[in-house]
């Protein structure tokens, strides 16, 4: 746990090859949302908890520096406080996916909606998994006053460039 927590005490696991991690990180971290580069890393599953202390939002990047990664299981997205009082919603940045010429097998669950449109020149990519993708409605009362549309076939148009792609699943909001 403190591995993530600390993206760089990970770093010294060099020859690690799968990595799963699931609760909360350590919010006085000001790098906690960098992942640390990883050369051995084929799979990396990262289950975040709404943020313990402040329910300020992060953008979590830099995943394109383990280069091998084969499979990627990302839960980073929309999250509730634990007292179900307020929503957050953290992002991913994935504008250097495409960076990993071995990811053959992608999920994402609670993911932003508009983020999706970003997954552009995943060549290997296998199996893709949508999850429950986050979008902002009216009835949420959010703060600056923005709604997001429905998704759209626009939206999917990065999968023009996934020519081996055998299995998609996408599973549009079913709760709330």
């Amino acid at each position: 746990i403190q591995a993530l927590a600390n993206p760089k005490a990970l770093e010294q696991f060099k020859n690690l090859e799968e990595f799963r991690f699931s609760g909360y990180l350590d919010e006085d971290d000001k790098e906690m949302n960098i992942f640390p580069e990883m050369k051995k890393l084929k799979t990396l599953e990262i289950n975040l908890n709404f943020p313990f202390k402040t329910g300020k939002a992060s953008k979590f990047k830099n995943f394109e520096k383990s280069s091998n990664l084969e499979k990627v299981i990302l839960s980073i997205g929309y999250c509730v406080k634990r007292d179900g009082s307020r929503w957050t919603s953290s992002s991913v940045d994935f504008s250097k996916f495409s960076l990993l010429e071995k990811l053959n097998y992608l999920e994402l669950n609670s993911i932003e909606q508009d983020k999706i449109k970003n997954l552009n020149n995943l060549k290997a990519l296998k199996t893709l998994k949508i999850i429950n993708p986050f979008m902002i409605t009216e009835d949420m009362g959010p703060y600056d006053g923005i709604v997001d549309k429905p998704l759209n076939h626009q939206d999917f148009e990065f999968l023009k460039s996934s020519q081996v792609l055998e299995k998609l699943e996408i599973y549009f909001p079913r709760f709330g």
